[in-house]
């Protein structure tokens, strides 16, 4: 006989493993995580791993305040920080462009409780050596932001949600769904089908291969992310507080007494998910010379704020996909078309940072509760009849990223 679980996530990444631990909080439910390669091991531990609470899409701010109570919960149960350090954030505006939105979100954030200060220019430079914010419109700080370790923090969710009775199994790739018409039952894996009360695609860039065996299509897709890691420098304090740069398309982040600099480029790159390998490690993103020359050409605006950049040694490129939707907004919730098959995707670079309530609003809707969150913005059909494997509707979710003023 087939395995029977109340609920079986696809994609041991964060976001899948989040909605475990919040479905196994809400009471007797079993679930079961299925990971075909390790847990954490593809896009979330090349994340930046940025915990902002002044969000740039308000349906996100109660989510990631939901992850900075998920991880007091955390620490609590399991003793430990899991690499988690509260460096704060500055957010920085030089342009009209750029201060009116950063001062309207740091206002929703303050009126949701959290700490905002203004400060100057001198005073930025006290929180983080190398800034020059001199020629900024405003500077908001948030004393309370945090940076994590995405790999810790994923196994930190995982931990807590075995304690409860989650099953993780990896190693064990879902090579096909199970269906009755239009209603997904199940899933099916090389060692047999596994049914399910709902089955949930979290499974990161690959998630629209997922939903296509369903009938239905995602609106989102891969779009390169990357960052440069600098050698160990005396001008990075271990706890600088990090900064968001949206006029210079960039942040710069503390990282094993060096720093973590990402810069987005005008024009982000797709890919075609159907092209996409079984391990992100299989990708080839960049030749040196290609890597050097996103960083010449975004240098230009960071110099502004960063005099001493081009004295810095750079020993390491990253690079990883992340999956983005035309708006900045993620995919979650019951997908129309498809009864009993729910997402947790599109995580537009902020899967870690809004991880918990990522978590906790899909794990409620797929046990048939009332979400905590208001998953109306994060509709999948929300664009209606699309292709989201064509070349037109990949390069408008990578303009999304390109646009992106948060870090």
């Amino acid at each position: 006989m087939a395995e029977r679980f109340d609920l079986v996530i696809i994609g041991g990444g964060i976001l899948g493993i989040s909605t475990a631990y919040h479905a196994m909080r809400m009471g007797s439910v079993s679930v079961l995580v299925l990971e075909r390669n390790q847990i954490a091991s593809q896009a979330t531990p090349r994340a930046a791993a940025l915990l902002t609470q002044i969000r740039y899409k308000p349906s996100q701010l109660h989510m990631a305040q939901r992850t900075f109570t998920a991880i007091e919960e955390l620490r609590a149960e399991l003793k430990d920080d899991f690499g988690l350090r509260r460096t704060g954030s500055l957010h920085i505006a030089s342009t009209p462009a750029t201060e009116t939105p950063l001062r309207l979100h740091a206002e929703e954030a303050r009126q949701a409780g959290v700490e905002i200060d203004w400060i100057d220019a001198n005073e930025a430079k006290r929180h983080t050596p190398w800034l020059d914010a001199s020629g900024a419109m405003a500077i908001a700080l948030t004393p309370s932001d945090m940076i994590a370790d995405p790999h810790l923090f994923t196994h930190a969710y995982a931990a807590a949600a075995r304690a409860r009775g989650a099953v993780v199994r990896t190693n064990t790739a879902v090579t096909g769904l199970v269906r009755e018409g239009s209603a997904v039952l199940g899933v099916k894996t090389g060692a047999g089908e596994i049914h399910a009360g709902a089955v949930i695609d979290a499974a990161g860039a690959w998630a629209g291969l997922i939903a296509r065996e369903a009938g239905v299509n995602l609106p989102m897709a891969p779009v390169w992310s990357h960052y440069w890691v600098t050698a160990p420098d005396a001008g990075f304090p271990p706890n600088m507080t990090y900064v968001i740069l949206p006029d210079a398309r960039a942040y710069v982040r503390p990282e094993v007494g060096g720093a973590i600099i990402g810069l987005r480029e005008r024009k982000s790159l797709s890919l075609d998910p159907r092209a996409l390998p079984d391990d992100v490690d299989g990708l080839v993103r960049n030749s040196d010379e290609e890597a050097h020359a996103m960083l010449l050409e975004g240098a230009g605006p960071l110099r502004t704020y960063f005099p001493s950049l081009d004295a810095l040694h750079f020993v390491r490129f990253m690079a990883g996909l992340s999956a983005y939707t035309p708006d900045g907004e993620f995919v979650l919730g019951p997908v129309p078309g498809a009864a009993r098959f729910f997402a947790a995707a599109g995580c537009c670079g902020s899967g870690i940072a809004c991880s918990g309530g990522i978590g906790l609003g899909v794990a409620e809707a797929a046990l048939g509760c009332i979400p905590s969150f208001d998953l109306a913005p994060f509709r999948p059909d929300r664009f209606g009849a699309i292709d989201p494997f064509t070349l037109a509707f990949r390069e408008r979710c990578a303009a999304s990223r390109s646009g992106k003023l948060s870090g």
